[in-house]
């Protein structure tokens, strides 16, 4: 019984993680942090400008700006987040707990444990192994998730604020 619910638990956060999810273009925009890639290699950076010719992107480590031209750029993708620390926390409090109350399943049948003792154990086991859990998944980085980028035509839209305009440019390819 604990097996098979190890299992189902395992399952479904395998098929959650987004391994089976198709991921659709998304426009880009001014400031978005952009990998292209090139003839000779790749290179990551802050979209700062685009036009009918050119990218420039403004390098991260170093802020120096370079322009590519659009036809040497073979495709671009765009950094997404790929999701909050409660989201990850959550993950690693199922995924520690499950592997917890395996372990004490496991080693309460080993020692001879009558059924009492291995509900204990599971339960302690499962919900030391839940906090651990919960405290690595909280503290590991959400970093970059690459998404292919959809840049066809370039758009301007220009809105009047309280003591000013804002501009917003979406451009394609």
């Amino acid at each position: 019984m604990l097996g098979r619910l190890v299992v189902a638990a395992l399952t479904v956060l395998w098929l959650t993680n987004g391994a089976a999810r198709a991921e659709e273009p998304i426009d880009v925009t001014l400031g978005d942090k952009l990998r292209i890639r090139l003839e000779e290699g790749r290179r990551v950076g802050i979209l700062e400008a685009l036009d009918a010719r050119a990218l420039t992107l403004r390098d991260l480590a170093t802020g120096e700006k370079a322009s590519y031209s659009l036809s040497s750029v073979h495709g671009v993708e765009v950094s997404r987040a790929r999701g909050a620390r409660s989201r990850k926390a959550g993950k690693g409090a199922l995924i520690g707990g499950a592997l917890g109350a395996a372990g004490g399943a496991a080693a309460c049948l080993a020692d001879g444990c009558d059924g009492a003792w291995t509900a204990i154990a599971v339960g302690v086991f499962g919900g030391g192994g839940a906090l651990v859990g919960a405290v690595v998944g909280a503290s590991i980085s959400p970093g970059d998730a690459w998404r292919p980028a959809r840049m066809r035509g370039l758009h301007a839209l220009i809105a009047p604020l309280a003591g000013g305009a804002q501009i917003r440019v979406t451009a394609g390819f």
